[in-house]
């Protein structure tokens, strides 16, 4: 019963972490895509990259990928 139930909590932590990693990983890609957006504003809306900012703006720096 003891093995299960740490085999249970391992298997939480991995996929706590996987997930909090893959959180990361959407949120700088988003980040990359309205940064696209800004700077191809000088094109038609038809034309332009990336998405618009429909979660709001991002504040911090993040690396273009």
């Amino acid at each position: 019963m003891k093995k299960i139930l740490l085999l249970v909590c391992f298997t939480l932590l991995i996929a706590c972490s996987i997930g909090d990693d893959n959180e990361k990983l959407m949120h700088k890609h988003y980040c990359n895509m309205v940064d696209l957006w800004h700077r191809t504003s000088h094109l038609p809306p038809d034309q332009r990259l990336g998405w618009p900012p429909y979660k709001g703006e991002c504040r911090s720096q993040i690396k273009r990928l």
